[in-house]
């Protein structure tokens, strides 16, 4: 038997190793939860393809078109810039 001829130091120090290697690795997983550099490449190819580059200005334009309609109704102002729930203000 091997573990026979280790002490019971010897084999909690390497049970301990064992399980931070474990404790690494798990961690290491659920930090790769972004996409990196070169998935988001993949991801602006897979949309270029999908909606050729003439399209991709408008879309871009659309979407931040809504994102400021969405920010102002959040702030409560309307389309002149005045705050709907101050006039005067």
């Amino acid at each position: 038997m091997f573990f026979g001829t280790l002490s019971t130091v010897q084999l909690m120090s390497a049970v301990r190793v064992v399980s931070y290697t474990v404790f690494l690795k798990v961690q290491e997983e659920s930090l790769m939860s972004m996409p990196g550099p070169m998935e988001i490449i993949v991801i602006l190819v897979v949309v270029l393809l999908l909606f050729g580059a003439k399209r991709l200005p408008e879309i871009g334009r659309a979407l931040g078109e809504g994102i400021r309609e969405f920010k102002k109704s959040i702030k409560g102002l309307d389309d002149d810039g005045q705050d709907k729930k101050n006039p005067g203000a």
